[in-house]
């Protein structure tokens, strides 16, 4: 809730145009990885995610 918000990652720099998550979110035995892409127009979110039954990737894309 609002009083106790969870933060999925913390995201530095890593680029001109790009953040990335500094540590894994970690949920049970999967760890959830995030970057940002971004420019003037537009906006990418990546999620990968690693697990015993997961290999995922996920990407939102905002314009």
């Amino acid at each position: 809730g609002i009083e106790h918000p969870t933060f999925l990652f913390h995201l530095v720099p890593t680029g001109r145009n790009a953040l990335s998550s500094l540590d894994a979110h970690l949920c049970g035995d999967d760890a959830y990885f995030g970057q940002i892409h971004f420019d003037r127009h537009s906006m990418r979110l990546n999620w990968r995610v690693i697990g015993p039954q997961k290999n995922e990737e996920i990407d939102y894309y905002y314009s």
